[in-house]
């Protein structure tokens, strides 16, 4: 089971991971022929924690945290929160000297409080997904790697109670040995910067939201048709783009609806306006379509 994630880069995050379980799955079923190449998470199982970095087009960048165990659960103000400890990922937060890492945490952008995470549950190949909060600040986190240079412990506020019930019954969360691994993903996404969408998100109708067809499209645009602005398909509409040009140079009135008088007006607004030929792109592309993205 897999909840619904708030975040586009985490879900790709929690899709890198879960692919790379079964994958380590897989080769632990199977006699090692040594051309087996590690998947970036065995590697990482192996350092205890890290960043994670893929390539190729769906490259993806985030903080992974190892051998999630519950710690404490508290009854807080508004409700319950969840103490997970986890691995210090490598380097100075897990060096020998307590000043040293405890001061690492308070400087630190890793964990930051009120960051979006989620924490991947696997168990005998049922994956599950919770997102949560982070509420601990990184006096806190520091505080909490005095005590041991490996382990940090970290309070996360989750929005699914299920989560609350294992940590209650202080489920075991990681053991690779039982095929049994928890994961905490850190993309350093802020929750408050995502919440007024994610509240109107919930308080529309599906039907109603702008551009549902291309916000809710899995996977790839490319191919995907997209319609002109709607105010420009009245009977007669054309845009009338002569404040363009240069002195002397004519250009025919916009069309939207027509492809020739489309292709038509971008040729001569490169020909004879004061536009480049990226600027031309960009404005008849933005007149022309209801959704067009300029970056620049």
């Amino acid at each position: 089971m897999v909840h619904h994630l708030h975040s586009s880069t985490t879900r790709q995050a929690v899709n890198k991971v879960l692919s790379d379980i079964d994958d380590i799955r897989a080769a632990a079923g199977r006699r090692r022929d040594g051309r087996d190449v590690p998947s970036v998470l065995a590697n990482l199982l192996k350092l205890k924690g890290g960043s994670y970095q893929s390539s190729g087009e769906d490259s993806v960048f985030f903080h992974l945290y190892t051998d999630v165990q519950f710690h404490v659960a508290k009854a807080e103000r508004r409700n319950l929160t969840v103490g997970l400890q986890i691995d210090a990922p490598p380097g100075l937060a897990r060096d020998g000297n307590v000043q040293k890492r405890t001061e690492y945490w308070k400087h630190s952008r890793r964990l930051s409080s009120g960051g979006l995470v989620a924490l991947i549950v696997s168990e005998h190949g049922t994956h599950q997904v919770f997102l949560g909060t982070i509420l601990s600040n990184g006096e806190e986190i520091g505080e909490s790697a005095k005590a041991n240079a490996n382990r940090i412990v970290v309070r996360v506020s989750f929005f699914d109670a299920e989560i609350e019930l294992k940590a209650l019954r202080n489920d075991a969360l990681h053991d690779p040995p039982k095929h049994k691994y928890a994961f905490l993903i850190d993309n350093s996404v802020l929750f408050e910067s995502a919440r007024p969408f994610l509240e109107t998100l919930q308080s529309v109708e599906p039907m109603s939201i702008p551009f549902g067809d291309y916000i809710a499209r899995e996977g790839s645009l490319v191919g995907v048709e997209v319609p002109p602005p709607r105010y420009s398909c009245a009977p007669g509409f054309r845009f009338n783009l002569s404040c363009l040009m240069n002195e002397g140079m004519n250009v025919q009135s916009l069309n939207t609806q027509d492809a020739d008088s489309i292709a038509q007006v971008r040729q001569e607004l490169i020909a004879g306006s004061y536009l480049d030929r990226s600027q031309a792109d960009s404005v008849v592309d933005a007149l022309s379509r209801q959704i067009s993205l300029i970056q620049g």
